[in-house]
């Protein structure tokens, strides 16, 4: 029997990872409904959303001498377009 507290280091073979999509949920897992937790799991195409390789890109190509505010605004056009592709398909 394993002592109180120490479960698990990772989930079961074919479970899905609720713990997994949790920490980005304010609140946890018991914020929001397990259903919403697994539609949240399934979106297709993620990576279109946000692409992480062009913001890399992107910040990359920034002057280290701009700033902060040349880093935001990447971030903000990156979330703009992210939120605009999330009202395309839902």
């Amino acid at each position: 029997m394993l002592p109180r507290g120490a479960g698990r280091s990772r989930p079961r073979t074919g479970a899905p990872s609720y713990r997994a999509a949790a920490p980005a949920i304010k609140g946890g897992m018991k914020a929001l409904p397990r259903t919403a937790i697994l539609a949240a799991m399934r979106i297709p195409d993620k990576r279109a959303i946000i692409e992480p390789r062009a913001l890399v890109r992107e910040m990359a190509a920034l002057d280290p001498a701009s700033g902060r505010g040349a880093a935001l605004a990447c971030l903000r056009r990156a979330l703009a377009a992210g939120r605009a592709e999330i009202r395309r398909r839902f």
